[in-house]
């Protein structure tokens, strides 16, 4: 893992298997905050419950309410409500596992910009960056502040690297302008990922949809594996053109189009064209693989699993 990250020339493509058995995968992730938490499995621990049909079995579901949809109850909310970072219980899991020369990843899961939507509600926050940044930077303190304090006792854990999933794109183009996210964001992620490398951790960072305007952006803020949900929507070319050996990418079969609904041979052919945009002989590709099923989506193919997983073994 460390020598596909790093370029050091890595005997084999790592795995990453998202979900499943977790004998094979490179990576042991385990997830530090709680968001199903509780009999019903819709607590978190930022106050709010999901929300969701009994149909879903596939989201998490929209808060039930946005506790701070007023901002009169901005006060109330950090002192009353606001999550504990040195919750006791946050790193019992991590005892339990048997990681032995694995990869140890600790993930925040839903993080940043994503976790502060979930606060405010996405289209009020939307408003608020143009109409009240103050209120956006006090929310950003809370949120980054918030994950800042888990990752400082990360290492204590033995963990290898920090996992942060924060969407930033949609099919066509970003939630807003690159210019609104370098001045709210870019230096609260260089200041966070600075963090996570002073402890001798790397940083693993999700976003889904078209975010190519901002990937440089990232890998100066000190990006060390991106993890594309859609790669292709932001032109293979010139993903391999600007970044082949610049930055490890943790890249899946698309999970919005082939892998659900691609046959064998599609899913395999995407295999092929990742490893060939993302891969050098030094390093710089990590396969991220699903299973389907047990996640809660379904293919159209019942074995697409089995091909995706099968497919990037034998390029590996």
């Amino acid at each position: 893992m460390k020598r596909a990250i790093h370029f050091g020339t890595p005997d084999r493509i790592p795995v990453f298997l998202f979900s499943g058995n977790a004998c094979d995968t490179d990576i042991v992730q385990v997830v530090l905050e709680r968001w199903d938490a509780g009999e019903s499995g819709r607590e978190t621990e930022w106050g709010f419950l999901w929300q969701k049909s009994e149909q879903d079995t596939s989201s998490m579901g929209v808060p039930q309410e946005y506790l701070l949809k007023d901002w009169d109850n901005y006060e109330n909310y950090v002192n009353n409500i606001a999550p504990d970072p040195y919750d006791k219980e946050r790193f019992e899991a991590v005892r339990k596992i048997e990681k032995g020369d694995r990869y140890l990843m600790g993930s925040l899961y839903l993080s940043g910009f994503t976790v502060m939507s979930f606060l405010r509600r996405f289209e009020l926050l939307m408003i608020d960056m143009y109409d009240m940044p103050e209120r956006v930077e006090q929310l950003a303190d809370i949120v980054f502040g918030f994950e800042n304090e888990i990752i400082r006792q990360m290492p204590e854990y033995g963990f290898d690297g920090v996992s942060l999933f924060d969407d930033w794109g949609m099919q066509q183009s970003m939630m807003i302008s690159p210019e609104l996210w370098r001045k709210y964001f870019k230096k609260r992620y260089a200041d966070q990922f600075a963090l996570v490398h002073s402890l001798g951790m790397d940083v693993f960072f999700h976003t889904c949809g078209y975010v190519a305007p901002i990937i440089e952006d990232l890998i100066e803020a000190g990006v060390d594996i991106l993890n594309l949900g859609q790669a292709d929507i932001n032109d293979m070319n010139m993903l391999k053109e600007k970044y082949n050996g610049r930055l490890c990418f943790c890249q899946p079969i698309n999970y919005q189009t082939t892998g659900i609904s691609g046959t064998k041979e599609e899913i395999y052919a995407e295999a092929r064209e990742i490893k060939e945009t993302f891969a050098c002989k030094k390093g710089g590709l990590i396969a991220e693989l699903f299973d389907y099923e047990e996640m809660g989506w379904q293919p159209e193919n019942p074995r697409n699993t089995e091909y995706q997983i099968r497919a990037f073994e034998e390029i590996r």
